[in-house]
């Protein structure tokens, strides 16, 4: 039982190093579960993320930090 904490653990402090992307303007819903299980640390924002609404990017963006657990807030980037 130790053996799999210790590796859960490993897994997600190796997860905190990944800056991922995705397609469409909307974060998948497996995108923000590996948010919420801390094996992502950051998602980086492309054009192919970001629509003519300025409403759109404001609620991606909050999907996304909102799927953070406060002790591991996530990093958005732009490219």
């Amino acid at each position: 039982m130790v053996l799999v904490t210790a590796s859960s653990e490993l897994e997600r402090i190796c997860g905190q190093l990944l800056v991922v992307g995705f397609s469409g303007e909307t974060a998948p819903p497996s995108l923000l579960g590996e948010i919420t299980r801390g094996a992502v640390g950051g998602v980086v924002l492309f054009r192919r993320n970001i629509g003519a609404e300025i409403s759109q990017v404001a609620r991606l963006n909050h999907d996304i930090a909102s799927a953070a657990p406060p002790s591991h807030p996530v990093l958005i980037a732009v490219d």
